[in-house]
C-alpha cells in the first residue's frame, strides 16, 4: 500500500511540474512577443533615408541615331521618411521614368544635348511616394546624350525557311516576306556591301498547313534595321496530278516559211494544288520549237521545250518531248 501511494505522490509532482514548465513557457512566450511588437513599434517610427532605383525606359528612339555614349539605365532617388514608408518603398516596383525621343530635336547639328531630370522628379517620382516622404537627393541630375547620325540603305529580305511537307503537301507558291525590302541604317563602309539580309532561321517538320509567323531579321552588326521583323507566309495545300493538251509554238519564223509538227499538239503533266485546279488555262503554257534549230538540223524529229508554265504548279514534264516536222515554202500572193 505505501509503495502504491508513494507512485501516486511522484506521478502527481510530475503533472503538476509539466504544467508549471508549460505555463511559465506560455508566459515568457507572450511577453516575448509584446516586447517584440513594441520594439517593432518603436523601430518603424523612427525616420530613416533610403536610396531606391527607378528604371528608365527609352521610346521612340530613331533608328537613324546612334548614342556614342551609354545611357543611363536607372535614376536613383534617396528619400527620407518613417520605417512604414520605407518598408513599403523596399518591395515597391516603381513606374519607369520615360524619355519619349519625340520630344526631343535629335535632328538637330548638336552632336549632343541633356535632359534635365528635374522633371521627372516633380512629374514622376513624387505621385509615386507618400505625401510624407522627402526627396533628399536624386542621380543623375542630368543625362547626357551624345549621337552620331546613320546613312541608310533599302535592302531585300531574304527569308531563310526549311520546311519538310506531309506526303501529298507541297508549296504551291514561293514563300514571301511582308514587307519584301527594308532600310538598313549604319555606317556607309558597311552599307555599302550589303545588297539584302536575311531573317533569322526558321525549320519546321511535317508541316500541311500554310505557314504563317513572323520573324526577326538577321541584323548585321553595328546596323538597325527598319522594322527589324517581317512576316512570313509559305502557303502549303493538298496537290493533285492533273494535265493539259498544248499547241507548239514556232520561234523565229520568217514570213514565208510554214512549219507543221506530227503531232500538232503535246500533254504536259503537272501537280497542282486544289485550290489552283480550276485555274489552269493553256495560254498560261508556252511550248516551243525553235525555227533556226529545224533549219539546221539532220534529223527527222526535234525535242520540243517548255518554256514558260505557271508559278503554282510543280514537276511539269511533257509525257512525249519529241516531233517530226515539216518545212512548207509560202509562195507570195
Amino acid at each position: 500500500m505505501q509503495r502504491e501511494e508513494r507512485n501516486k505522490i511522484t506521478r502527481l509532482i510530475r503533472k503538476m511540474k509539466a504544467f508549471l514548465i508549460t505555463r511559465d513557457a506560455l508566459i515568457f512566450l507572450f511577453f516575448l512577443i509584446c516586447s517584440s511588437l513594441f520594439w517593432f513599434t518603436i523601430t518603424l517610427n523612427k525616420t530613416y533615408e533610403l536610396s531606391v532605383e527607378i528604371p528608365i525606359e527609352y521610346i521612340n528612339v530613331p533608328p537613324e541615331i546612334e548614342f556614342t555614349t551609354e545611357l543611363p539605365e536607372s535614376f536613383s532617388v534617396k528619400l527620407k521618411d518613417k520605417g512604414t514608408s520605407m518598408v513599403t518603398y523596399q518591395y515597391k516596383d516603381f513606374d519607369p521614368v520615360i524619355i519619349d525621343f519625340n520630344d526631343y530635336s535629335v535632328y538637330s547639328n548638336s552632336d549632343s544635348w541633356s535632359i534635365s531630370t528635374a522633371t521627372f522628379v516633380e512629374k514622376i517620382i513624387k505621385k509615386q511616394i507618400n505625401q510624407s516622404s522627402l526627396i533628399i537627393d536624386y542621380y543623375p541630375d542630368e543625362i547626357v546624350i551624345e549621337k552620331k547620325l546613320l546613312d541608310s540603305k533599302r535592302v531585300k529580305v531574304i527569308p531563310l525557311v526549311n520546311i519538310n511537307l506531309q506526303k501529298q503537301f507541297f508549296l504551291c507558291d514561293e514563300i514571301t516576306t511582308t514587307p519584301d525590302s527594308i532600310t538598313l541604317y549604319g555606317y556607309k563602309e558597311i552599307l555599302d556591301t550589303l545588297t539584302y539580309i536575311y531573317t533569322q532561321e526558321y525549320t519546321s517538320e511535317n508541316l500541311k498547313d500554310t505557314l504563317n509567323t513572323t520573324l526577326l531579321l538577321n541584323t548585321p552588326n553595328h546596323c538597325k534595321a527598319k522594322p527589324n521583323k517581317v512576316n512570313i507566309l509559305a502557303p502549303i495545300e493538298f496537290y493533285t496530278a492533273s494535265d493539259i493538251e498544248l499547241s507548239i509554238r514556232i520561234k523565229n519564223l520568217p514570213k514565208n516559211i510554214a512549219v507543221k509538227t506530227i503531232p500538232e499538239k503535246l500533254n504536259v503533266s503537272f501537280l497542282v494544288g486544289l485550290s489552283k485546279y480550276k485555274e489552269i488555262r493553256p495560254s498560261d503554257f508556252i511550248l516551243s520549237l525553235d525555227y533556226e534549230v529545224l533549219r539546221k538540223s539532220n534529223s527527222n524529229s526535234e525535242t520540243v521545250t517548255l518554256e514558260s508554265y505557271p508559278s503554282y504548279i510543280r514537276q511539269p514534264y511533257l509525257k512525249n518531248d519529241k516531233v517530226k516536222w515539216l518545212i512548207e515554202f509560202i509562195e507570195p500572193k
